[in-house]
């Protein structure tokens, strides 16, 4: 269980866990380390190019401006995504998920789950895992978003994670 708690503490959520053996999962900042690292170079790009166009340096001050505009666009989806999931909840026991996203709550029994699944994307320097909660009925709920920088270290987490959550769910964690 410190493990857990320890690999959600790393990636910015927290780990509730009442008498009854229910767990609540929930996103603790809103913005992740490496995305606002991402989102830092990004300005520091356009500050420097403006500042090189100031001192006439055209060419790298061009460079730099086109250097600026995706690493930028990157950062400011991700940094949007987590602030639009920051108040989600995720809500587990043996037998039921509540799953909040988006202000809605959606109960969904555990008899109908078809499988957790988790994914990890890597787009250029900053790695994402997340994971997934599929129902019979075909719908599917991002439960859990991480980043990271090193591809190997978040899928090791996300791995954890999943396990944990599909642990819960079937009632096998003590």
């Amino acid at each position: 269980m410190e493990l857990i708690q320890s690999i959600l503490s790393r990636n910015n959520y927290t780990l509730q866990i009442s008498e009854e053996k229910t767990y609540s999962l929930k996103q603790t900042e809103r913005d992740s380390s490496i995305v606002m690292r991402y989102f830092a170079f990004a300005v520091s790009l356009l500050v420097l190019a403006i500042l090189l166009f100031l001192l006439h340096i055209w060419l790298w001050g061009i460079l730099l401006l086109v250097t600026f505009v995706p690493v930028y666009l990157v950062a400011s989806k991700r940094r949007k995504k987590q602030w639009i999931n920051f108040n989600n909840n995720l809500t587990m026991r043996a037998g039921l998920v509540e799953i909040i996203q988006n202000n809605k709550t959606c109960s969904v029994d555990t008899d109908s789950f078809e499988a957790i699944n988790y994914e990890i994307s890597q787009n250029k320097n900053v790695c994402t895992g997340i994971i997934v909660l599929r129902t019979d009925e075909g719908e599917a709920y991002t439960v859990v978003e991480i980043y990271g920088d090193n591809k190997r270290y978040v899928e090791h987490d996300i791995q954890q994670i999943a396990q944990f959550i599909a642990d819960v769910i079937n009632g096998e964690n003590s």
